[in-house]
């Protein structure tokens, strides 16, 4: 139904005037389709999106499942295909998957690809700047050498609560990172990986980085 008409929401004013912090338009079609293209309505959001508000996009995650749609299921191409499209548009910010179904152990195959091909990696929220735009201080280290391992701990600096720590490491086969919790202060790396160099930064609740 129209949103608008039926029960009078008019999320393109509010995302045009700023007042959400995200929005979620839902482009449940596929790229081929016209004139519904899951690219075409991308990018009219991403016109509308005046403010330089967050827009993570809605998929049909659940058209993957042969179980709902036993004579027109997607392949899980076109869901990795639209992820790759939403990426190639900085103004896109990431992905929300409807629904939950479609990522569980009866549809597993799916999200196994999914998980090894576009989330093969870990990636961090966009941050947040006109809620809060201050950075966290850049955290504190400490190395220890022990047999088979560096232990490396981190201490908090500056009145900023770290909410999140992103820590990156180069290995012979390229960079790694790794994203922990705030309480977990400390990490572990096998002296067999070969790492060279560490990064650690300090993450705030609205996604500022050190």
């Amino acid at each position: 139904f129209d949103a608008y008409d039926a029960i009078y929401a008019d999320a393109l004013k509010w995302y045009q005037e700023g007042w959400l912090d995200y929005l979620t338009p839902q482009l449940y079609w596929p790229i081929e389709q016209e004139p519904q293209s899951f690219t075409t309505l991308l990018d009219w959001w991403i016109e509308q999106n005046v403010q330089s508000r967050h827009l993570w996009v809605g998929q049909y995650t659940s058209k993957l499942s042969t179980n709902i749609f036993p004579d027109n299921a997607w392949s899980v191409d076109e869901i990795t295909r639209q992820i790759r499209e939403t990426r190639a548009r900085p103004e896109a910010g990431g992905t929300i998957h409807f629904s939950m179904k479609a990522l569980t152990a009866a549809h597993g195959q799916s999200a196994d690809t999914l998980r090894q091909t576009v989330y093969a990696a870990p990636a961090l929220i966009p941050a947040t700047p006109w809620l809060d735009d201050l950075a966290p201080d850049p955290p504190a280290l400490t190395v220890s050498v022990l047999d088979d391992v560096w232990d490396i701990a981190f201490m908090p600096q500056g009145t900023q609560a770290v909410f999140r720590w992103a820590i990156a490491y180069r290995t012979p086969s390229g960079w790694v990172q790794r994203i922990q919790p705030g309480w977990q202060q400390r990490i572990e790396l096998a002296h067999d990986l070969g790492a060279s160099e560490i990064y650690v930064h300090a993450i705030d609740r609205t996604g500022n980085v050190s």
